[in-house]
């Protein structure tokens, strides 16, 4: 399944990233592998919603993910919300979004002497959910979830069991997007301070990470009034 290899490698390359990022210290060529470890780690995030979403469009029911969330009847807009429509996608969604934002975090913390340490504990974050990816991921297809009743490889269900109808609402488009964004600003200010604990600086991370937890908090407070 190319989906679930892709997960693999964007698995590896966050704990390979991850690991530079930490024994990277003052040295600026290990914090360069970290750091390209962290883009080609994007690139594939990238690349995995990429395919999921165009096996959306595409109505593959092969995948249960998509067979479980999706069918042609829905306009396209709510098709494209299958995506994070179920736990799978929704933490692909959340997955992408705290990867996304490591590009903005990058430049900040090298202009203030934070990379090392704050950017490893961000990139294990992003490892966690890779994790849980690979236990329960997105690409099942339907003969492999439902294996013991008789499923034949390679069958195609003609139709999708469709967005729960509570679900099929133009607020589905914004609500869970901006939840998850706020969710993925939130992680800043923790490894700030898991930084500033191992750094035995008690003082300057509150400095640097406050934009980041007013950001956080004014996007995550929106979500929740959307809610």
């Amino acid at each position: 399944m190319f989906g679930q290899i892709l997960i693999y490698v964007a698995f590896g390359l966050s704990v390979l990233s991850g690991i530079f990022y930490l024994i990277a210290k003052k040295n600026n060529n290990l914090l360069k592998v970290g750091r390209y470890a962290y883009y080609l780690m994007t690139g594939v995030m990238l690349a995995i919603s990429m395919y999921l979403l165009s096996n959306i469009l595409s109505h593959n029911f092969q995948m249960t993910y998509i067979w479980e969330y999706s069918s042609t009847t829905l306009p396209l807009n709510l098709l494209i919300s299958t995506f994070y429509a179920g736990q799978q996608g929704s933490f692909l969604l959340w997955g992408l979004m705290l990867t996304l934002i490591g590009f903005f975090l990058i430049p900040y913390l090298k202009e203030r002497n934070y990379e090392s340490i704050t950017m490893g504990i961000f990139v294990f974050v992003i490892a966690f959910i890779l994790l849980i990816l690979i236990f329960k991921g997105p690409f099942d297809y339907v003969w492999q979830t439902y294996a013991g009743q008789g499923v034949k490889e390679g069958f195609m269900p003609k139709e999708g069991r469709g967005l729960n109808p509570i679900l099929q609402n133009y607020w589905i488009n914004i609500h869970p997007p901006t939840l998850f964004l706020g969710y993925s600003l939130m992680t800043i200010p923790y490894v700030f301070a898991i930084s500033g604990l191992l750094k035995k600086d008690y003082r300057r991370w509150i400095r640097l990470a406050l934009p980041w937890t007013l950001l956080a908090s004014a996007v995550l407070g929106l979500g929740l009034m959307m809610g």
